[in-house]
């Protein structure tokens, strides 16, 4: 029997099961994907390249070469120099900064705004030399529907940028927003994914090798989280994917709140979900988003926050900690003096963020937040 003939024996509930298996885990490999490629700081454009090699052309597809038709399985998106390069490599050649009149089947150019600061599924990622960062849709021929898809996201981004508006100091500021090319201009966070930092994680090696961070400094992150997620639902805006990665860090290590292109605004659906070790039971694309939702994430981020560990990070299989969600079976909290917080999140008995930073102020017994006095 096919796979197709054995799905169509499945039972509506078994195959909304095994559709979500499947969204689950590759939610764990985006997460492990942006764990190895996230957004890396990187040093300002004008000195990024210390050395000043010329580098060769952008290749060219044989003259010979029949291109194949149709979508390809794999996409090479390969990065051609940009006009702001040209002082800092006066010897470079004309051809660098051409994109070839035959393009190899399965390759996309785009012109490079500054240098690599990220991986983006749906755009390019780079510090610009001014020192901003700027997010640039990625362009696709062969799937003309994706590629307005990944426009749109970059639309629904700005979007919650301008609902938000410049003044809350817990979400990225936005630089600059292009409504033509749907590129998007945010302020550059020097030290990057608060998952990253947590857990030590560097370029090269990648190993981990945890920082010692002060308890004064975990409640500072809460707390800062718990206040950008408040400015979000003020807007009417459901992130979503409320998760370590997607939480990045200033050079003075406050919180941002960051990533909105796949969030919900004005009850828009679902597009994206969290990683198994944070996904909300009961969710589906289907599901209605709501700020329980975002809540329930946030639950797992401040445990994350507190204790430098995933939820379950005991259980090797994520597929199984998204089980043990399902059925209510949450990680330890005992000891963490917000740890009541942290099950009101997960439980549902804390009903906005309002209220979780209400609590967490109680029992932290301090505001250590020192952007609350911007507000």
């Amino acid at each position: 029997m096919s796979v197709f003939e054995r799905l169509l024996r499945l039972p509506f509930a078994g195959i909304g099961k095994l559709c979500l298996a499947a969204i689950s885990r590759c939610a764990s490999w985006w997460t492990r994907l942006v764990a190895f490629l996230g957004w890396q700081p990187v040093q300002a454009a004008a000195i990024a390249d210390k050395n000043d090699d010329i580098p060769s052309p952008p290749p060219h597809a044989a003259a010979t070469e029949e291109k194949p038709q149709g979508r390809p399985r794999t996409i090479t998106y390969v990065g051609v120099a940009g006009d702001w390069e040209r002082e800092l490599h006066p010897n470079w050649s004309e051809q660098v900064f051409q994109v070839p009149a035959d393009v190899p089947y399965g390759t996309i150019y785009y012109v490079r705004k500054g240098t690599h600061a990220g991986f983006g599924m749906t755009a390019h990622i780079e510090r610009a030399p001014e020192g901003h960062v700027v997010k640039t849709p990625k362009a696709n021929p062969y799937d003309p529907l994706e590629e307005e898809g990944n426009r749109a996201d970059m639309r629904i981004e700005a979007e919650v940028y301008r609902r938000v508006g410049p003044d809350c100091p817990y979400i990225p500021k936005m630089i600059g927003w292009d409504q033509n090319t749907c590129c998007l201009s945010l302020e550059y966070l020097e030290n990057g994914p608060l998952s990253l930092y947590i857990k030590g994680l560097k370029s090269p090696r990648w190993e981990e090798n945890p920082p010692d961070i002060a308890p004064a400094l975990r409640r500072r992150w809460a707390l800062q989280a718990t206040r950008g997620l408040s400015a979000l639902h003020s807007a009417n805006v459901i992130h979503g994917d409320l998760t370590p990665r997607n939480v990045l860090l200033d050079a003075d290590f406050n919180v941002r709140v960051a990533d909105f292109a796949g969030s919900c605004i004005d009850g828009a659906r679902y597009k994206i979900c969290a990683g198994e070790r944070y996904l909300v039971p009961g969710w589906s694309f289907r599901k209605t988003p709501e700020p329980a939702d975002d809540l329930f994430l946030l639950g797992g981020l401040i445990y994350f926050i507190m204790t430098s560990k995933e939820p379950h990070q005991d259980v090797a299989s994520e597929f199984d900690v998204a089980k043990l969600l399902e059925a209510g079976q949450f990680p330890d909290v005992a000891g963490l003096d917000c740890g009541a917080v942290i099950q009101g999140c997960w439980n549902g008995s804390l009903k906005s963020a309002e209220a979780v930073l209400e609590q967490l102020l109680a029992v932290f017994g301090t505001d250590d937040d020192p952007l609350v006095q911007t507000m």
